[in-house]
């Protein structure tokens, strides 16, 4: 009792997969072939703590002040966390780790947004074409983790769960 490749291969899946692969080739090349590689001064903290984690430094970044290290409590740890854990498990630099983990997210929206949307998910998924995704997903920042987030909360969200009793 397998599972039947004819339900795997789908018209909407293959879409899809295609939508998402030509996502992916475009993301990893605007990084390479970009000059700063779409790296941002958050991007460049995010990086720095994800290095220190992998050295056994801990959530701390550089100070301006010499031999000195800050705790890092300005932006979310966890796409660092996120960044250093693929960075470990794979062994590539923590800046392709970070373009990695946003693949990763992206992929885990497309699956997201298929389970919501069902034979209309590859129309839907081509927000993703938008000028402002494909930087936010270029780019090394935490919006990528939060977008997912968003996404996984709308499947989760019930609509008749809403009480109207106490309005």
């Amino acid at each position: 009792m397998g599972i039947q490749l004819k339900s795997i291969f789908t018209k909407t899946n293959t879409s899809m997969l295609a939508i998402y692969l030509l996502l992916s080739l475009f993301i990893l090349s605007q990084s390479y072939l970009n000059q700063d590689g779409y790296v941002s001064s958050d991007s460049a903290h995010y990086l720095q703590m994800a290095l220190n984690l992998l050295h056994g430094n801990g959530m701390t970044t550089p100070s301006y002040v010499p031999d000195i290290s800050t705790y890092f409590a300005t932006w979310p740890v966890g796409y660092p966390v996120l960044i250093a854990g693929i960075s470990f498990l794979t062994g590539i630099s923590v800046f392709w780790a970070s373009k990695l983990v946003n693949l990763i997210m992206l992929g885990l929206s497309f699956v997201l947004i298929k389970r919501l949307f069902k034979a209309r998910a590859p129309v839907v998924v081509m927000i993703f074409f938008i000028s402002t995704f494909t930087v936010d997903f270029s780019y090394t920042w935490s919006e990528v983790p939060f977008f997912f987030g968003m996404i996984w909360r709308f499947t989760l969200w019930k609509p008749n769960s809403i009480s109207t009793a106490s309005i």
